[in-house]
């Protein structure tokens, strides 16, 4: 019998993309506090930490994300505070602090931690996605900040072209590696 798999998160959008990998994993939607850190990594091991103590599952593999969107000429920011500033301003109050900025390179980040109850372990990947803020939104098909990123050395934004997010993503990339780390123990 395969092990469970939790992925603890509010947010619908990111389960889809991530049944592409585990297409068995079940969401387990808990609220989680986060805590204020530069760091996706410690947000990341924060959060399962607090999943771990409500969660009753003792021989599931319980996993969380955090992710967001890093601006170089903003010094990194929305950063670990993607989703805080995405429900304050938008893409919208994004495109404003841009304005008239010409350098517009950006990277969104995803780091992906799960507990491992054998050995009481906690593994963490990472992923990246390279590319460049836009001057205006395009596209009505992925979620947070999709219609305003661009990926290198293509012409859509995620949120024009979803096969080519999950193509390219920094969530792909990151889940990617994570499901190489746990094939030996599924």
């Amino acid at each position: 019998m395969r092990r469970k798999l939790f992925f603890v998160t509010s947010n619908p959008h990111k389960v889809e993309e991530v049944k592409q990998f585990f297409p068995e994993i079940q969401q387990l939607n808990i609220e989680l506090k986060e805590i204020r850190s530069d760091s996706f990594e410690e947000i990341a091991k924060a959060k399962l930490q607090e999943a771990l103590e409500k969660i009753d599952e003792k021989n599931a593999i319980i996993l969380v994300e955090d992710a967001g969107l890093e601006i170089e000429a903003l010094n990194g920011f929305p950063g670990t505070y993607s989703a805080w500033v995405y429900k304050k301003i938008g893409c919208e109050g994004i495109l404003k602090l841009m304005k008239d900025e010409k350098n517009r390179k950006a990277k969104f980040v995803a780091v992906v931690s799960a507990y491992i109850p054998d050995n009481e372990i906690i593994i963490t990947t990472k992923g990246e996605t390279e590319g460049y803020i836009t001057e205006e939104k395009r596209g009505n098909k992925g979620f947070g900040y999709d219609p305003i990123f661009v990926p290198y050395n293509y012409p859509v934004t995620f949120a024009e072209d979803p096969v080519l997010k999950n193509k390219l993503s920094h969530r792909l990339k990151a889940w990617t590696k994570m499901k190489k780390k746990l094939t030996n123990i599924l």
